[in-house]
């Protein structure tokens, strides 16, 4: 259930409202198959419209770490982009290689929980409109992105990483200085239940876990059977070394107002509901190995998948043929 709405959301919101906001006017009754295509990788296209979306989702990044560009910039950063889709396109290839594909059940499951997350098919169709998208176009995309990470996970289930790896990179970080705490930080574990849209049914659900954890059950089990926080479920549902200027609001209000070991009650974000408990308010120092151990683990495991893409993709650039219609290369 947890990958339906990251696959979701990733689809839906980064890729359609970005659309919506570079839609022009005149492009309405434009159908997306009569699209400008940018760039051709194999038998896969990539149009305008594609890399407009993904322009946008890089965008807001780059707002949120306040880096500002020269016109020169702008141009660089716009073939970035670019090949950035490229490549991604051409991960999907691998991937149809190895014959990999989205299973009707994972499809619809997938299709049918990102319709209620938006609020029913009737919010649905207007959200298509109002973006010029079809119904065909997202769903395409939707067995896309799963038919990816399927071949991202069946890459990491052929790497692994040895405890003294781990401690050498930690070692290596201490002598750069990378485990210095220069400020106040917080570790806290997190429920999130996905909520765009106000749904009583949602504030229901958290409400009800925080009752149960109120009657004395576990925290972190009802994380691990409820929570659809994908950013922390690779560390126990937790957040460490969060700084305060790295919080949403609401969240930071929780962390300096509740004590070591409590648990907040359920409240609101731009995000959904969210459950707090608080694990440690730390002071400046050293972060100590197992607090980073899990980190640096995934860290690892990460850049060795990447390693193995890029012998991959190199594979494949040679096999293909990838034509530029654009002015960005």
């Amino acid at each position: 259930m947890k990958k339906k709405f990251l696959i979701f959301i990733s689809v839906f919101i980064l890729v359609g409202i970005s659309r919506c906001i570079f839609a022009s006017d005149n492009s309405k009754d434009v159908s997306l198959t009569q699209e400008e295509i940018l760039v051709q990788v194999g038998p896969e296209k990539i149009t305008k419209s594609d890399y407009n979306a993904y322009m946008q989702y890089r965008q807001i990044e780059l707002k949120k770490r306040g880096l500002l560009f020269s016109p020169q910039d702008v141009q660089n950063f716009q073939k970035k982009v670019l090949d950035e889709i490229v490549e991604q396109t051409m991960v999907f290839l691998l991937a149809l290689r190895e014959n990999i594909v989205c299973s009707d059940e994972m499809f619809n499951n997938i299709y049918k929980e990102g319709i209620s997350l938006l609020g029913g098919e009737e919010e649905y169709h207007r959200w298509l409109k109002s973006c010029n998208l079809t119904d065909e176009y997202i769903k395409e995309q939707i067995k896309k992105k799963n038919i990816v990470e399927q071949y991202i996970q069946s890459i990491e289930k052929t790497v692994s990483v040895t405890d003294k790896e781990v401690e050498e990179t930690y070692q290596n970080y201490v002598k750069l200085g990378c485990t210095k705490r220069n400020t106040d930080t917080y570790d806290f574990a997190n429920i999130l239940i996905i909520d765009f849209i106000g749904d009583s049914e949602k504030e229901k659900q958290i409400n009800a876990i925080y009752q149960r954890i109120q009657k004395g059950e576990d925290f972190f089990l009802l994380a691990q059977q409820f929570s659809e926080d994908s950013f922390s479920r690779k560390q126990g549902y937790c957040y460490y070394e969060m700084p305060l200027k790295q919080v949403l609001p609401e969240v930071k209000h929780y962390l300096v107002m509740c004590p070591v070991g409590s648990v907040s009650p359920p409240f609101r974000t731009r995000n959904g509901w969210n459950i707090l408990k608080i694990l440690s308010k730390n002071t400046p120092g050293t972060i100590p190995f197992q607090k980073m151990k899990q980190g640096i683990y995934h860290e690892l495991i990460n850049k060795k998948v990447r390693e193995i893409l890029k012998q991959e993709l190199e594979k494949l650039q040679k096999e293909i043929n990838i034509t530029y219609y654009s002015n960005y290369k």
